[in-house]
């Protein structure tokens, strides 16, 4: 047997300790069939699913907070894309800028009965291009920021959306 070191009053206060468990138990069990302790224990097992729900909303991988950073960083990539359209738009519209003014002079030399000096490999090799690679990094940086934000089953849904839209 195991010598203990602790005082009879400990032991006699560990004892009545169980016993009370014991005894609780015991009223808990015989009160468990009346109807009203049925209903209110219902009850509390309806209020506790409820608040599980809530702190897997609330704490989860898509809780308010998950969702909001995941929406914030969905914004930054669509801001991304945006910046790397309108870089790319602007270029094309100088190009065409370019292009047409070209175009009207060589007309105007042919018209007049001039001799063209330039061919068109050399004014489209001087066309504005586009310095978008910083843009094009950016965007698919912002992309891969969203992704690694988002909980995998919304980026499948917003793929289904994107996909059934198309």
């Amino acid at each position: 047997m195991a010598k203990t070191n602790k005082t009879p009053l400990e032991i006699v206060a560990e004892a009545r300790l169980r016993l009370a468990a014991a005894e609780a138990k015991v009223a808990t069990a015989a009160a468990s069939s009346d109807p009203l302790i049925i209903e209110l224990t219902e009850e509390l097992d309806q209020i506790n699913k409820q608040i599980n729900m809530n702190s897997r909303q609330m704490n989860g991988p898509n809780s308010f907070r998950n969702r909001a950073y995941a929406a914030e960083m969905r914004a930054q990539w669509i801001g991304a894309q945006e910046n790397l359209i309108q870089e790319q738009d602007t270029v094309l519209r100088e190009q065409k800028r370019v292009l047409s003014l070209s175009i009207s002079r060589i007309s105007q030399t042919i018209a007049e009965g001039g001799r063209i000096v330039t061919d068109a490999a050399e004014v489209i090799a001087n066309l504005p291009q586009a310095d978008s690679d910083r843009l094009v990094k950016a965007e698919a940086s912002a992309r891969k920021a969203w992704k690694l934000a988002t909980p995998s089953s919304v980026i499948a849904t917003t793929k289904a959306a994107t996909l059934s839209a198309n």
